[in-house]
């Protein structure tokens, strides 16, 4: 969320921003690239774990999160998700 966040961010301040002399408009425009070079990693790994983490608890196979990561069957990953109950662990 954080990236499309910084990505529109950036859009939007490209548009509003006057473009100057001095190139302020460039400074602007490599600072957020870098935040989204240093967010995008942070997103992916948290993206990864929190469906290798739900994948186990529903009981499949871990490398299924691979799919969350193509758009029309991230979707319907994450609604199977959400709706799957748990699967109970004896002893606790």
């Amino acid at each position: 969320m954080t990236v499309l966040f910084v990505t529109l961010l950036y859009i939007i301040s490209v548009e509003i921003r006057p473009d100057n002399q001095h190139g302020t408009r460039d400074i602007f425009a490599a600072i957020l690239s870098l935040l989204l070079i240093i967010d995008l990693p942070i997103f992916l790994y948290t993206l990864i774990a929190l469906a290798v983490k739900r994948l186990r608890d529903v009981g499949w196979s871990k490398w299924l999160a691979i799919f969350s990561f193509i758009p029309p069957l991230s979707l319907v990953l994450w609604l199977l998700l959400l709706f799957i109950p748990s699967k109970k662990i004896k002893g606790l």
